[in-house]
C-alpha cells in the first residue's frame, strides 16, 4: 500500500500545542515531516522513528505555514497537510483515505471547508455569500466545496503535482492559493461528514493566530479568490455502491484494488456485470464474459462462450501484456468449473495480482488455494462488507 505521509509546520510559541498534535496523529502515519520555523533545536518529543524534523535554519528558512508542504511532491502516497493547533481523531487518516479511494484517488479530501454562493466576492472573510464548514463542528453530509482548509486536507500525490515553492510569495493563509490551484486543475474538493468535535481545537492556541491579523486586511486573499476565472463544483468520479455487492463484486474488493493497484492500470476480469462500470472509472478493464448481454458496460471485452466447462480458450487473447491484476469472478459456477483456470494458467501473467471474489464459498476458497500453490505466493483473506475475497 502507498505511504501515508504527514506534513506540519510550527514555530516556537506553539511547541506545547505541537506536542499534543503529534500525540494525536503519530500512530496513523508512516512518516510525519515537521517543519520547525525558527526553532533553535529539535524538541525531544520529535526524536521518534516516524518523525522527520526539519530545522528552518538548515533548510529554506522561515516558511511559516507553507512549511507543512515542504516535503510535498517528494514521496508517492497519501499526503496529509495539518496544523499544530488541532487534535485529530484516531480514525482521521482512515476516513479521509477511504473518501479518496471511493473516488479513485481523483479528489482532494478535507474537513474545514468553504462554499462561496457568489463570485467574485466583496471580502474573503466577511462576504455574506460565504458558507464555512468549521472542522470542529458537525457536518451531516459529505459534499463538494470550493475551498478546503489546508490544516485538514489530504490527497493522493497522483492527483496533483504540488511543491511548496509554487506558493513561495505568500507563505501564510494558504487556503485561497490552494483553492486557486485545485480549481485550475479541475479537481473536485470534498468535505467529509463528521460529528461535532471530531477534530478539536486546543484551548489557548488561537491567541496569536495568523488569521486574526489578516482579518483586518484581507485584500490579498480576496484578490486571490477573485482572480479565479470561475469558481466551480467539479463532479467526483465516485464509486456507486448500488452497483456492488450481492451478485456483483464485493465493495471492499473494489476499495482494496483502488488502494493497492495504480490508477489506470490494465485489469482483466473474468465475469462482467454492473461492477465493471465501477472499475472502469479508475482502471483500464478488459472483460471476459460468456454472456453477451453483460458486456454492454464495457466496449473493451471478449465474448467467450462456455466450452467444455470453461471459457472458449480460442477466444482468449491479450490476457498477459501489461496486466497488473486479474479479478476472478467468473464464469458462473452453476454452468462451469472455475478451477479449469488452473489448466490454462499459462494464459495469464503470473507476476500480476490475482483477486478472488466469493472465497467465503468452499469451491472458490479451494480454487484460491490452488492458485496460491501454483503461483508460489501467500494468499491474504479479506473480510468484505457482504462477503469475503482473497488476494494472491
Amino acid at each position: 500500500m502507498d505511504k501515508i505521509i504527514g506534513g506540519i509546520a510550527s514555530h516556537p510559541a506553539r511547541v506545547e500545542f505541537l506536542e499534543r498534535t503529534i500525540e494525536s496523529i503519530y500512530d496513523q502515519f508512516d512518516v510525519i515531516h515537521v517543519y520547525l520555523n525558527n526553532y533553535e533545536s529539535i524538541p525531544d518529543f520529535l526524536k521518534r522513528d516516524k518523525i522527520n524534523p526539519i530545522l528552518s535554519s538548515e533548510a529554506d528558512g522561515d516558511l511559516k505555514a507553507l512549511g507543512k508542504f515542504y516535503m510535498a511532491g517528494k514521496e508517492r502516497g497519501y499526503y496529509f497537510s495539518m496544523d499544530d493547533d488541532l487534535l485529530y481523531p484516531r480514525d482521521y487518516t482512515n476516513r479521509l483515505m477511504t473518501l479518496i479511494d471511493d473516488n479513485f484517488k481523483s479528489i482532494i479530501a478535507g474537513v474545514h471547508a468553504t462554499i462561496y454562493r457568489r463570485h467574485p466576492v466583496d471580502s474573503y472573510y466577511t462576504d455574506r455569500g460565504r458558507k464555512i464548514f468549521y472542522c470542529y463542528h458537525t457536518n451531516n453530509r459529505t459534499q463538494s466545496v470550493h475551498m478546503l482548509g489546508t490544516g485538514t486536507m489530504a490527497y493522493h500525490t497522483d492527483v496533483m503535482d504540488f511543491e511548496w515553492s509554487m506558493f513561495s510569495e505568500q507563505k501564510n493563509m494558504l487556503d485561497p492559493q490552494m483553492c486557486k490551484y485545485v480549481q485550475s486543475l479541475s479537481i473536485p474538493a470534498i468535505t467529509i461528514s463528521r460529528p461535532n468535535g471530531w477534530i478539536k481545537e486546543m484551548k489557548g492556541s488561537q491567541e496569536k493566530a495568523i488569521w486574526k491579523s489578516v482579518a483586518k486586511d484581507d485584500s490579498v486573499q480576496t484578490g486571490i479568490i477573485n482572480s479565479i476565472p470561475k469558481l466551480e463544483h467539479f463532479k467526483p468520479n465516485a464509486i456507486n455502491y448500488k452497483n456492488l455487492g450481492d451478485a456483483s463484486i464485493e465493495t471492499g474488493l473494489v476499495r482494496w484494488m483502488v488502494r493497492n493497484i495504480d490508477a489506470n492500470s490494465k485489469i482483466v476480469e473474468l465475469g462482467s456485470g454492473s461492477g465493471s462500470k465501477e472499475l472502469l472509472k479508475g482502471f483500464e478493464v478488459l472483460s471476459v464474459e460468456h454472456n453477451e448481454k453483460y458486456l454492454k458496460s464495457n466496449k473493451n471485452s471478449i465474448h467467450a462462450p462456455i466450452v467444455d466447462g470453461w471459457y472458449d480458450v480460442s477466444k482468449l487473447k491479450d490476457l498477459k501484456k501489461g496486466v497488473k491484476a486479474y479479478l476472478i469472478d467468473g464464469p458462473p459456477a452453476r454452468i462451469s468449473d472455475r478451477r479449469k483456470l488452473l489448466d490454462n494458467i499459462n494464459l495469464f501473467n503470473k507476476k500480476a495480482v490475482f483477486v478472488m471474489d466469493d472465497v467465503n464459498r468452499e469451491d472458490e476458497m479451494q480454487m484460491a488455494k490452488d492458485i496460491e500453490s501454483v503461483l508460489g505466493r501467500k494468499m491474504t483473506i479479506h473480510t468484505g462488507i457482504k462477503k469475503n475475497f482473497a488476494t494472491i
